[in-house]
């Protein structure tokens, strides 16, 4: 079933969906932009349990866009855990350019140093 069709179903019957497939993003962003509050807080609920360190900028960036707070706070958590190393501040969770700007800049110098360690021990072989 579409992301449409389960609104529509939603509106209608006041049925939750089920977790047969149903992609909770798509679901979040679609009731955040027809402004479905409890809709939309229901697959905000979903996606918090879905957070991880591979989507948590996805999640970071949709939770900007229609403004759900706690999701916003659980994927900037695990992208600090991810990127311990840089020292994030709490208010950089609402500027999700500024993260995505730091994370890639961190990610290039990481690469740089990696490659400079493989090109020293390389000279000591």
């Amino acid at each position: 079933m579409k992301i449409f069709d389960k609104i529509l179903k939603f509106l209608y019957t006041d049925e939750l969906p089920g977790d047969d497939g149903t992609n909770f993003l798509h679901l979040f962003a679609a009731a955040g932009k027809l402004k479905i509050e409890n809709l939309k807080d229901f697959a905000a609920k979903k996606l918090f349990d879905q957070i991880d360190a591979e989507n948590a900028m996805e999640i970071l960036s949709i939770s900007n866009k229609y403004e759900h707070q706690e999701l916003n706070v659980k994927a900037f958590d695990e992208i600090k855990k991810k990127y311990s190393k840089i020292n994030f501040k709490d208010d950089w969770a609402a500027d999700t350019d500024k993260v995505t700007q730091i994370i890639e800049a961190f990610q290039k110098k990481e690469d740089l140093i990696r490659k400079a360690e493989e090109e020293f021990e390389g000279l000591l072989i």
